[in-house]
């Protein structure tokens, strides 16, 4: 119940239009930030670290297709949270831009951040309360184990509610980078119908 109270009390902020840009960014940045921590090993020099490995992790992902941002010449003398913040700039610099030119298309891009965050939410809210359902059912067992089932029921679900969070940023964060405009033009001279296209993350 308290977990349902802190979804749905979020849920209906967003709902009655709750500007969560910046929200956004936090998650954009914190997503990008971590794609570099994944991927570099922080106890190498930067001179030994696998960029390829790096670029690979980033393009098609948190950066565009092919964009190859991570170079020796960007590494230099770098330590693997410089990376991480410039890597975090780069793809908040690329999605402003985003949101610069839907504006000009006549696309609300706050609407589209409140339509894909509610969309995420429902999605693995969804999920987390099958996934609680089964934890209740297997945790009785551990009576037999000389084991508080309510106190392990609250500890674990507690870990799960957590990570659930952390999974709704990461891919609303994932969605709002990846997702495309289609653009189509009328032969009559109007002013073109613009949609964004189903969410497409590749």
């Amino acid at each position: 119940n308290s977990q349902r109270e802190t979804i749905y009390k979020e849920r209906n902020r967003v709902l009655e239009g709750a500007n969560i840009h910046n929200e956004v960014i936090d998650m954009i940045h914190e997503l990008a930030k971590n794609a570099v921590y994944s991927t570099i090993d922080e106890n190498l020099p930067y001179d030994e670290w696998d960029l390829s490995a790096i670029n690979a992790s980033l393009n098609n992902r948190i950066l565009p297709e092919n964009y190859n941002f991570i170079t020796e010449e960007l590494v230099d003398e770098l330590d693997e949270e410089e990376v991480a913040d410039l890597v975090a700039q780069e793809a908040i610099k690329l999605y402003e831009e985003k949101c610069v030119e839907l504006k000009k298309l006549g696309v609300n891009h706050l609407d589209i951040e409140r339509n894909i965050l509610l969309r995420v939410v429902d999605s693995l809210w969804m999920d987390h309360i099958d996934f609680m359902e089964m934890l209740r059912n297997e945790i009785g067992l551990r009576a037999y184990g000389n084991h508080d089932p309510v106190i392990a029921y609250k500890q674990e679900s507690s870990e799960i509610f957590e990570r659930m969070v952390e999974k709704i940023r990461e891919e609303t964060a994932l969605f709002l980078l990846n997702f495309k405009v289609n653009i189509n033009l009328q032969r009559a001279p109007v002013q073109p119908a613009v949609k964004v296209s189903e969410l497409a993350t590749n």
